[in-house]
């Protein structure tokens, strides 16, 4: 088993009832389309990241956004051992309700150029207006468990999005 299906294979078990292929097929999909994922998990924050964008307001990275692709999406370290699975990361952590969606098109539409962090994650430094981002959105009694926010994802992805889109899931 490679490093790489190891992680999908732990993905998978936390989800529960996602197969390997599917996560796989997520990541593969996310990171060779350029799409970048933002969780947004407070919810007094959303009125505001539909209205606005996505700011960059984490003092930690020196006041920006923090998006990320592929792996990255589900844990905060590319080491399939880690105890961080689920932990600070898009997708589990910050996105199981309500997450922000771009590509590297719509961002440079914009005149915006995300800054690498580590492998599948990034800064922007810019607030990422409105009409760059699609928000996938669970609503405040949807699924915590990050299940149907893959699932939004997973079928966002296939018939594709657009900036300023507010997908209710």
């Amino acid at each position: 088993m490679s490093e790489f299906d190891q992680h999908y294979s732990r993905v998978a078990d936390i989800l529960g009832g996602i197969s390997v292929d599917r996560v796989k097929a997520l990541v593969e999909k996310t990171s060779s389309g350029g799409h970048l994922i933002h969780g947004v998990k407070r919810q007094d924050r959303w009125g505001l990241v539909l209205a606005e964008g996505v700011k960059p307001l984490t003092p930690e990275l020196g006041f920006a956004s923090f998006w990320s692709t592929g792996i990255r999406m589900f844990t905060a370290s590319n080491n399939p051992q880690s105890s961080l699975y689920g932990f600070d990361s898009g997708l589990f952590h910050y996105g199981s309700q309500f997450l922000a969606l771009t590509n590297r098109q719509l961002l440079l539409k914009f005149g915006i150029t995300p800054s690498p962090l580590a492998e599948g994650s990034m800064t922007i430094r810019t607030q990422v207006p409105r009409r760059a981002v699609a928000i996938l959105d669970l609503g405040a009694s949807g699924d915590k468990s990050g299940r149907g926010m893959f699932t939004l994802l997973e079928t966002v992805l296939q018939r594709g999005y657009s900036g300023g889109e507010h997908i209710r899931g």
